[in-house]
């Protein structure tokens, strides 16, 4: 299945797009090691925010604000 058009993925689609199983998904979204975001009940993840994190080895990126010179 092709989901490049599609910018928000369902969990079922994400596993398709991965080639991971659901249980997987739901693990990973419990521990927070996913970017995902959640729409009522309903969890969701950025297929851009998803192909960064497995780029970046499946690990989350974190964005540390800039401190300012004294």
């Amino acid at each position: 299945m092709m989901f490049n058009d599609t910018k928000y993925l369902t969990v079922w689609m994400l596993g398709e797009y991965l080639h991971i199983s659901k249980s997987y998904i739901y693990k990973k979204v419990s521990d927070k090691s996913i970017p995902f975001q959640k729409i009522g009940k309903s969890t969701r993840f950025d297929r851009e925010e998803i192909d960064r994190w497995v780029a970046n080895g499946c690990k989350k990126e974190f964005e540390l604000p800039t401190l300012q010179k004294l």
